[in-house]
C-alpha cells in the first residue's frame, strides 16, 4: 500500500487550521481531499456519490495548496481521504461506520 494512503491515528480537528469549504447552490458542503489512486479515497467518493451527498473533490496530487493543507491537518502526513465539514470538523481515513455516524445516514 502506498505510504500516503496508510491509516493514521489522527481523527480530530486540529485547531487553528483554515480551509476553503466547497459550495453548492444549497450552501456549504463537505470538502473531500484525496487522490485518484488511493482505494480509501475512491471508496468514500463512491459512498457519497451513491447516497447523493454533495461534496467538493480536491485531488491533492493536482493541487499543491490542498496537499499542504492535508499535511498540516495530519501532522505532516498526506493522509487521505481527509473530509472537512462546513463547521470545520474533520474525519481522516474514516471507516464506513464513522462516515455514517458523522453524516447521520446509512450508506449503501
Amino acid at each position: 500500500m502506498p505510504q500516503d494512503c496508510l491509516p493514521t491515528k489522527s481523527r480530530h480537528t486540529p485547531r487553528g487550521l483554515n480551509y476553503n469549504p466547497g459550495m453548492s447552490a444549497a450552501g456549504p458542503m463537505i470538502t473531500l481531499y484525496g487522490t485518484t489512486w488511493c482505494g480509501a479515497s475512491r471508496r468514500v467518493r463512491a459512498l457519497l456519490d451513491q447516497s447523493r451527498i454533495p461534496y467538493r473533490w480536491v485531488d491533492i496530487d493536482q493541487d499543491e495548496a490542498a496537499a499542504k493543507f492535508v499535511e498540516s491537518a495530519n501532522h505532516g502526513n498526506r493522509s487521505v481521504p481527509t473530509l472537512v465539514w462546513p463547521d470545520g470538523s474533520m474525519l481522516v481515513e474514516p471507516t464506513t461506520a464513522e462516515l455514517e455516524t458523522k453524516l447521520g445516514v446509512t450508506l449503501q
